[in-house]
């Protein structure tokens, strides 16, 4: 934003997101700057009265409004939006997982139903050798 002034100018950072406007900083060139809690360490201020975020976080995403002015109460206002994707990844990583212990819990159902297979085959020949038996015991 271009803006030209006589006397001294002072410039206000705020942050408009969906959990309020929040003051950044408020600065006069070469006299102070006044920087807000949630921002000392992230927040890097050039001559010209830009700032540089450091550290962005999903809350940081929102509106960013400037406004310069000067001593007589003249003033312009700047607005910049900032938008933050989320990474994936971690979705993914979960999705990865959720996925391995799914096929982990079914092959211990398969090789649960293989056992209970193997019994009744062992019950069914146990059966028939048994009725074998009776079947000689009757005919004699």
């Amino acid at each position: 934003m271009d803006y030209q002034c006589n006397g001294t100018l002072s410039i206000k950072w705020k942050h408009l997101s969906p959990w309020g406007m929040k003051d950044i900083i408020v600065w006069k060139p070469g006299t102070y700057q006044n920087i807000s809690k949630g921002y000392e360490n992230r927040i890097l201020v050039f001559r010209n009265g830009s700032i540089q975020l450091s550290t962005v976080q999903l809350y940081d995403a929102g509106c960013y409004a400037v406004t310069v002015a000067d001593a007589e109460g003249c003033s312009k206002d700047g607005v910049i939006i900032l938008n933050i994707n989320e990474p994936v990844h971690e979705d993914l990583l979960f999705v990865a997982v959720f996925v391995a212990v799914l096929v982990t819990l079914s092959a211990v159902l398969m090789f649960l139903l293989w056992i209970c297979n193997q019994s009744v085959n062992v019950c069914k020949i146990k059966r028939r050798e048994r009725n074998a038996n009776e079947m000689e015991e009757t005919s004699l």
